[in-house]
């Protein structure tokens, strides 16, 4: 599969994504509510919010070992109330932590003003002058679409869209400063290049593709993240919750954790699991490039270790992945964490991506596993 990052912050936290703090104080304001809405008024529930000298990271060293080199990026991002100065946005970087590319932003006018403007660019692991700026500029402020393909190497290439326009294409080596080529760690970071004054920087709706698989090996485009969270109980509710018993276990697991104080739902029996009912997606979307589904758990007891993330679109069969007899995702020992897995196409339709149909009456669930 060709889908290897999906991270919109639905959980309100960054740990749910997989991110963890790169700089600056931990503290859970990185998490803001709300974010950019689509045309119809869609909205996820939150986005990533850095302010001056702060960051997190996404690490790719477990599921791809020897990194990275070719990429696709969409990202909605808002820039603050000031652009001023150059500033560095995103970090793209090699599992010795050497820095390969940065992406930031040029004052582009009236920048120390709010709506004022700015210029994206591309700055080289060492330097504050840009090596490839946007031809047009952006007012801050907003949310704006921002996508990138980026190839590392001696031929690399970088092309930028702002809002779906082309505003950059360009070729040339693209490397470390030690001739890395692969990318380990993807870094949101809101740090000075050089001038200028602090303001903050929005996230939101964040995906990657490489260019491996049959699906989601190109451009992505304008699309957004959304949350479904159960609103009643599926076919299966096999798992227990706190009160000892399976009763409408959807409202044990129907919002984050830390808004729930009703505990949790699980089982000390291998193969036990739960599906529940989600909500439809509205009529402004038709489909789907990739589904993930995520849990807030903890290892429970000795003899489940693992769990199979579930889907069960309406008269299809059920879904589970990573698919295979044993093979799951590691439970968290010890302490409530986050775990997840990408579903990016529907096996029972040939591989083809979820249609609206599919997904409209879909269930989804977990299940523990020896």
């Amino acid at each position: 599969m060709a889908r290897i990052l999906t991270a919109g912050n639905e959980f309100g936290h960054y740990e749910g994504d997989g991110f963890t703090i790169y700089r600056g104080p931990v503290t859970t304001s990185r998490n803001q509510p709300f974010g950019p809405t689509s045309p119809q008024r869609a909205v996820g529930d939150w986005y990533f919010y850095l302010t001056d000298d702060t960051g997190l990271e996404y690490s790719f060293a477990t599921s791809h070992p020897s990194g990275v080199d070719e990429f696709y990026l969409r990202c909605h991002m808002y820039f603050g109330g000031r652009t001023d100065g150059t500033w560095e946005a995103m970090r793209f970087e090699a599992a010795n932590d050497a820095l390969i590319l940065r992406f930031g932003t040029i004052d582009g006018g009236s920048g120390t003003n709010n709506a004022g403007y700015f210029r994206p660019g591309f700055y080289a692991p060492t330097g504050t002058t840009s090596f490839l700026d946007a031809v047009n500029v952006y007012r801050n402020h907003w949310w704006h679409l921002v996508e990138m393909y980026i190839k590392f190497g001696a031929s690399g290439r970088i092309k930028l869209w702002m809002n779906d326009r082309l505003e950059a294409d360009w070729s040339g080596s693209l490397v470390g400063g030690g001739a890395e080529t692969e990318m380990t760690f993807f870094r949101l970071s809101y740090d000075k290049i050089t001038g200028g004054g602090a303001s903050y920087r929005g996230y939101d709706n964040i995906a990657i593709n490489d260019l491996t698989g049959p699906i989601n090996n190109h451009r992505i485009g304008n699309g957004w993240v959304l949350p479904l969270r159960p609103v009643g109980n599926g076919t299966t509710s096999q798992l227990t919750n706190t009160f000892g018993n399976s009763t409408d276990n959807f409202k044990f697991i129907n919002k984050p954790t830390i808004y729930n104080p009703s505990g949790l739902v699980g089982t000390s029996t291998p193969n036990d699991k739960d599906t529940y009912v989600l909500p439809s997606l509205t009529n402004e979307f038709r489909g789907v490039n990739s589904i993930k589904v995520g849990a807030h758990g903890v290892r429970n007891g000795a003899s489940i270790t693992k769990a199979k993330m579930l889907l069960k679109p309406p008269a299809q069969a059920e879904i589970d992945s990573p698919t295979g007899a044993g093979v799951g995702v590691a439970l968290p020992v010890g302490s409530l964490e986050y775990f997840s897995q990408d579903i990016e196409s529907n096996p029972n339709t040939g591989n083809e991506p979820f249609t609206k149909a599919e997904l409209d009456g879909m269930e989804a669930g977990i299940q523990f596993i020896a």
